[in-house]
């Protein structure tokens, strides 16, 4: 479908290549193939705001967890990605870690694309991922 679209727009072809390669790098999250791909990848898994999880947190667990950040502060130096969650004591960091894994995986692959490493935080605390 996006094909399809952006053959009637007057972008260039190697825009056109770049919009395509970062939907399917956002499509399979796993082979991550492009710098514009691993940006949106990184950002969709990291944007749990409310505003976006609000509706869906009344139907499931761990979205209705989202709901327990009030903020999510990004952090990049020295090669390295934080990502900081600033929670209530409701969040579960289980749940993070347990049932809803490709929103950890998923920017960890995404930052190794950059060559940084990715570290998640809740409330400044580094989360043991092992």
């Amino acid at each position: 479908m996006c094909i399809q679209f952006l053959d009637k727009t007057k972008l260039s072809q190697e825009s056109k290549d770049i919009i395509v390669h970062a939907i399917k790098d956002h499509s399979s999250g796993n082979e991550i193939n492009s710098p514009v791909g691993a940006a949106l990848v990184f950002t969709d898994k990291i944007d749990i705001s409310k505003n976006r999880v609000l509706e869906l947190g009344k139907q499931d667990r761990w979205y209705s967890n989202w709901l327990n950040i009030n903020k999510t502060e990004l952090i990049i130096e020295d090669r390295k990605i934080i990502i900081n969650y600033l929670v209530n004591d409701n969040f579960s960091k289980q749940i993070l870690l347990e049932e809803w894994k490709k929103g950890v995986i998923i920017p960890i692959k995404a930052s190794s694309y950059f060559g940084c490493k990715c570290i998640f935080q809740l409330n400044g605390n580094i989360i043991d991922l092992a």
